[in-house]
Formats: C-alpha cells, sequence, structure tokens
C-alpha cells in the first residue's frame, strides 16, 4: 500500500470563496469575471510547490480509492489559556480541508473526489503547520464501521451522561 507524508510549514489557510467582479470586453460589453483570492492561491502555490520539491514524482492512479489524514496546527493566541487544546475559532475545518484537497489534485492525484475518508482535527502548537497523510484506502470498505464508531462514540460523549444508549442514537440518526 503506497503512502506519502507531507508537513506544510504554514499557518492554515481556508479556502477562499471564489469573487466576482465586473470587466469590460474588448467589443466594450460588461461581463462578470470570477477569481480566486490571492491569499488562496498563494496558500495553494506553496503546497503545489512543496509537493513537487518533496514528493518525488509519486502519484495515485486516476481509480485508487484514497484515504487522508489531515492536521491543522494553529499558533496559539496569547489571550488564550493554555490549558484549552481545541481552537474553537477561525479557520473553518472543512475550509482549510477544501484548501488541500483542491492544491494536490493533479499532483498527488488526478481528483479530489478520490478521497474516500478523512480524519482531520485543528490543534493549537507551534510552529503553526499543516501535517497531511496519503494513502491508499482499503480495497473494501469496512462494513462495521457505522456500527464501531457510533458505539464508541456514544460512550465517549454526553450521550451517556444522558441517559441514551448507543442503540438509541442509532435509531435517532437513522430516522
Amino acid at each position: 500500500m503506497r503512502s506519502v507524508t507531507f508537513t506544510f510549514n504554514m499557518e492554515p489557510t481556508p479556502k477562499g470563496r471564489p469573487r466576482g467582479r465586473v470587466a469590460m470586453s474588448k467589443a466594450g460589453k460588461q461581463f462578470v469575471q470570477e477569481y480566486t483570492p490571492s491569499a488562496t492561491v498563494r496558500a495553494e502555490q506553496l503546497i503545489r510547490a512543496q509537493v513537487q520539491l518533496e514528493g518525488g514524482g509519486e502519484f495515485f492512479e486516476a481509480h485508487c480509492p484514497l484515504r487522508a489524514v489531515i492536521e491543522f496546527v494553529i499558533a496559539r493566541p496569547p489571550s488564550v489559556p493554555k490549558k484549552r487544546r481545541w481552537p474553537t475559532t477561525k479557520p473553518d475545518l472543512d475550509n482549510t480541508e477544501k484548501l488541500i484537497e483542491d492544491a494536490l489534485e493533479r499532483f498527488l492525484y488526478s481528483n479530489d473526489a478520490q478521497i474516500v475518508e478523512v480524519s482531520k482535527r485543528k490543534v493549537y502548537g507551534w510552529p503553526p503547520c499543516i501535517r497531511l497523510y496519503l494513502c491508499e484506502a482499503e480495497p473494501e470498505p469496512d462494513p462495521t464501521w457505522w456500527e464501531r464508531m457510533t458505539e464508541e462514540t456514544c460512550t465517549a460523549t454526553s450521550y451517556v451522561h444522558a441517559g441514551l444508549r448507543a442503540a438509541d442514537v442509532k435509531m435517532a440518526v437513522l430516522l
């Protein structure tokens, strides 16, 4: 099973939404021109440059299912207490993941739709960076995955404290 690991030494950056501006054609007609914010373009360029330098041409095949493990390390602001481990402020976890997946498209894999399983988290730490582990997914999905995950989640969260059993939560999710 092939895998790659990267550590991008940069502040985790969310993927910016496409913007639009009114432009003028050579014929004198107005049209809306879409563009990507410059912070997003710079972050994607940094990621691609490092992959090209370190990657050595490693590329996953077009229809190979992939598993990604991503950790975003965010610098702790001085105003945040040391005992707080989890950053609950921006950048948004989904948008930072999207930046990584889009930046690596056509560099490590042909399409980010190949990623079928993702584990991600953001934590306070130093230096700020993005850690990525990408590997081929198991050939067949684990049929007991949902049962194991809901059982683990229910025993580790407040559902148990609320007097709910794992079976009750599974039923509520399915309904």
